[in-house]
């Protein structure tokens, strides 16, 4: 289980110019990689109008696909958020699983329902061997997601603001000038 801080914008335009400011700004492609979630969420919640209290109440089982590797999940996520909206940090916890249509068909047998579907394909940018950041496409729409900690290079980020500049710096239009956004309640919504 991992605590950690990110940020997480929605970026208001074409895949093709989002991808020409990320490489005019240095970042060079390193690696791509899709991620399939199923998410259910326990019967009681099944009405409840909360997203961070339906999400937090979830279980995603995950499918990695990273060619020619494929990882297997059980994930719960747990996003601790203030009121004004903003992510304070989040809580991950992961279980390998061999089989996802087993899986799948266990938490439906003690009580879990569907809640929805994501895909999402991510392609991990670097620049100068240090910052990095990860361009996703999410169910038609397209996010841009720095966390605290850099897997590949392991620089840590000081500040949310250290993490706020790299997007700046790309200009892009940011929807709602949110740094803090859900994905998974975006889809909710879109759902809804």
């Amino acid at each position: 289980m991992k605590l950690e801080n990110e940020i997480t914008v929605e970026v208001l335009e074409t895949k093709e110019n989002v991808i020409k400011s990320i490489s005019s700004n240095g970042f060079k492609l390193l690696k791509e990689y899709d991620i399939n979630d199923i998410y259910l969420v326990k019967k009681e919640f099944e009405n409840c109008k909360n997203y961070n209290e339906l999400l937090n109440n979830s279980i995603l089982i995950r499918d990695i696909s990273e060619k020619p590797n494929i990882r297997k999940l059980i994930t719960y996520k747990q996003k601790h958020i203030d009121d004004n909206g903003n992510i304070l940090n989040q809580i991950n916890a992961n279980v390998e699983i061999n089989n996802i249509d087993d899986a799948y068909n266990m938490l439906k047998l003690i009580g879990y329902i569907d809640l929805m579907k994501i895909s999402d394909h991510i392609s991990v940018y670097q620049k100068n061997n240090e910052d990095e950041l990860a361009l996703q496409f999410v169910n038609n729409r397209i996010y841009i997601e720095i966390e605290e900690k850099c897997e590949h290079t392991g620089k840590r980020y000081e500040s949310l603001d250290d993490m706020k500049s790299i997007i700046k710096n790309l200009n892009l239009p940011i929807k709602d000038e949110n740094y803090y956004a859900k994905k998974a309640e975006d889809i909710l919504n879109d759902k809804n």
